[in-house]
């Protein structure tokens, strides 16, 4: 059967723009991709094959197009960067987590764009990032002694700090408490929520065991509620949390936040 080069073009385009929304590769990385494959299936399409211009512009896309992907895929592989330590991949339905097991410690400058003449905030700082297995800023816990207090919440339990300024790092070194700090940035009450319910059968408490919950009236209170379904927990089946770590490692890409998407 013979196929035209329209017809292929076309199948082509609608695959990609059928896989687009899954794939998060470097080149149908998110919904911004199908707009630009499309352009390039026209272009492709507006020269012919049998000249030489059009076998040279073809060489060079595809040339672009395996360069980027192999980037990606070896970049993924890669430690990761101290500008990324910060960032929350989900390890659940709702809620999110940091890199489980990250121990970084590096010299790092403050914020530039509010530098505005003060002297301290052009200099470099010391920050260190600890996390435990399960993805939170906890150093080591004493395990053979219940927890004196949880905290629970969003930056306040620790965004935007070194590990030594977290408060639950301070109530554990100066007043001698067994912390746990299940503290994630930019989380709302629900999936804080979410986050307690999740892991607090792991946790060694007491009767006496205060639970810290820290809300900011100025925009933790708006959210929209949503419902947690425990059969999606990934620990509930092998196939979820097999998906969970597939997702969790396609996301890990540098080339993503290179393009900007």
């Amino acid at each position: 059967m013979h196929v035209t080069r329209r017809t292929l073009f076309f199948t082509v385009a609608v695959i990609i723009i059928t896989l687009a929304p899954f794939a998060e590769g470097a080149l149908s990385i998110t919904l911004f991709w199908p707009l630009p494959a499309c352009a390039s299936a026209a272009a492709l399409y507006a020269f012919n094959f049998d000249s030489v211009r059009a076998k040279k512009f073809t060489l060079v896309f595809v040339s672009v197009a395996l360069t980027i992907t192999v980037a990606d895929l070896t970049f993924r592989l890669a430690p990761v960067g101290p500008d990324r330590l910060i960032e929350k991949w989900p390890r659940l339905p709702l809620v999110s987590r940091y890199f489980p097991d990250m121990h970084y410690e590096g010299y790092r400058f403050n914020d530039l764009s509010n530098m505005a003449g003060v002297k301290e905030w052009r200099e470099e700082k010391l920050v260190r990032v600890v996390t435990d297995s399960a993805g939170f800023r906890n150093e080591r816990l004493d395990e053979s002694r219940p927890l004196d207090v949880i905290i629970l919440g969003d930056s306040f339990g620790g965004g935007a700090v070194s590990q030594e300024h977290t408060w639950s790092h301070i109530l554990s070194s100066e007043y001698g408490l067994n912390t746990y700090n299940l503290s994630v940035p930019a989380a709302s009450p629900w999936h804080e929520y979410v986050t307690f319910w999740a892991e607090k059968d792991r946790l060694k408490t007491r009767e006496d065991t205060a639970l810290v919950w820290q809300l900011f009236t100025g925009n933790d209170l708006d959210e929209e509620y949503g419902s947690l379904d425990a059969a999606s927990l990934p620990w509930c089946s092998p196939s979820r949390t097999l998906l969970n770590r597939v997702n969790g490692w396609r996301r890990r890409s540098p080339v993503k936040y290179l393009i900007g998407v």
